[in-house]
Parts: structure tokens; sequence; C-alpha cells
């Protein structure tokens, strides 16, 4: 219990109550949009778009953020084991969020965004959120610096918002190309509703935070490049 108070008070309580305000104001513009026709928009936002990015940020503190890295990288219990402890933190808040939120939805007999069962629509947010969390996570290993990370993650998510026409529309892309661009695209629940290849584009996201992941037990298996040395 000592070790799970830790790693939420590294993990900054200011940033949780961010993340708290953050799905109170999800579920307040979901209320404010019930009875117009931009509800499902509204719904698939807070979950696809929303959510993901206070525990991207978050998940760039999980060893960057920690100002006893030293003592980290030398404890008995291996860094990647304490890393992922923290992200299991931060992977359960995000799942406390949504569910609180699928519940919410329930009350106000809104349907949950995304195609199959209960499970797979959990798709809708759990994919797109794995891999900004884990580029967050790498982008900061490899900067030694929290902010470089939630910075990296923030930017791929403004990107992909900003740019959307572009990486889903044929104007620039073509051909495999834009396949490619279209099933590894981030918010393909928003902005590509009813495409058939949807569980395989969460599936891919999947993959790609897996790879990821891999990518961060690699930068944690050697502590000088932790700690600033080659």
């Amino acid at each position: 219990m000592t070790t799970l108070r830790y790693h939420v008070k590294l993990l900054n309580y200011d940033y949780l109550l961010i993340t708290g305000i953050v799905w109170a104001l999800g579920a307040f513009l979901t209320w404010f949009s019930y009875h117009t026709l931009n509800l499902g928009d509204m719904t698939i936002s807070v979950l696809e778009l929303v959510f993901p990015v206070p525990v991207a940020v978050l998940a760039s503190a999980a060893f960057a953020g920690d100002p006893a890295r030293e003592v980290v990288c030398t404890a008995e219990r291996p860094v990647w084991q304490i890393v992922a402890s923290r992200i299991a933190v931060v992977l359960g808040l995000l799942a406390v969020m949504a569910v609180l939120f699928d519940a919410y939805l329930a009350v106000l007999n809104i349907p949950l965004p995304g195609d199959g069962g209960w499970l797979e629509k959990q798709l809708v947010w759990f994919s797109p959120s794995l891999v900004l969390i884990f580029a967050s996570l790498l982008a900061s290993l490899w900067s030694r610096s929290a902010t470089v990370g939630a910075s990296v993650a923030v930017g791929v998510w403004l990107l992909e918002i900003i740019l959307h026409d572009l990486l889903i529309g044929d104007a620039v892309l073509q051909g495999v190309w834009l396949d490619v661009s279209r099933r590894i695209f981030l918010f393909a629940t928003l902005w590509e509703t009813g495409v058939p290849f949807w569980l395989l584009n969460r599936e891919l996201l999947a993959g790609i935070a897996a790879v990821l992941a891999v990518a961060c037990l690699w930068r944690m298996s050697r502590t000088e490049w932790l700690l600033g040395g080659e």
C-alpha cells in the first residue's frame, strides 16, 4: 500500500485532479449534447480523443518524473518492474474513468460507440490510449525528461486531429499508403465511423503500442542510459 501511495504521489496529485476535471467536463458535455444531433460524436470524442491525453501525460512521469531515479536504478527490484507498476496505476486510472463513463452513459440511455460487444467497444479508448501512453513513456525514457515525454504524446495527438483530413483522405496519400494510414489512424471511431476495418484498426494500434512497450523495455535494460551515460 505504501508503494502504491508513492506511485500515485509521483504521478502528481495536480495531474490526477486535472484528470478528474477532464472526466467531469466530458460528462457535462455529453449531458449538454443529450438532445442534439451531435450526441454520438460527443461520446466518441470524450472516450477516444479526451480520455487518452491526461493519462499519457501521467505516464511520462513514471520514471523521468522520479526525483530518486538513481535510487530506483540501484534497487534490488528491476527498473522495468518499478516502471511497469506505475504504468499499471495509470492504466487502472484510465479504466476507472472509462468504466464510470460507460455507467454514466447507461444511466442516460446512450449507446456505447464502436462495434461488437461491450469488450470490443472498450477498444474505442483503450487502443489509442496505449499508443499515446507508451509513446510518452519511451520519449521520457530516451530524453530523461517527463516534459519531453508529455510533449511527444500531446504532439502526436494534435497532429492526428489537425491533419486528419490528409491522413484518411485521398488528397495527398494514395494506394497502399492511404490504406496503411487509415488502418493505423488513432481516431478512426470518430472520423471513419462505420468502416469495415474498425476492429483491425484497433488491433493494429494495440500492436504498435506493444512495439513501443518493447522499445521501452530495451531502453530500461541499461541503467547507464537512464542516468545519462552512453
